[in-house]
């Protein structure tokens, strides 16, 4: 099995988009954003049942 590395979900969002621009693939980077937040928690569930082992 071969391991991802994640960084924190927070590191990862660009804070600085405007939201009225309107070159912005706005679906595009929900999808990316969306995948990015599952990950981290999957990230987390796996070292929460770590923990309780």
């Amino acid at each position: 099995m071969a391991w991802r590395m994640y960084r924190p979900f927070l590191n990862t969002f660009d804070f600085d988009v405007d939201p009225n621009d309107e070159t912005i693939p706005w679906a595009e980077l929900k999808d990316s954003k969306l995948q990015k937040i599952k990950a981290q928690f999957a990230v987390l569930e796996m070292l929460a049942e770590l923990s309780n082992s």
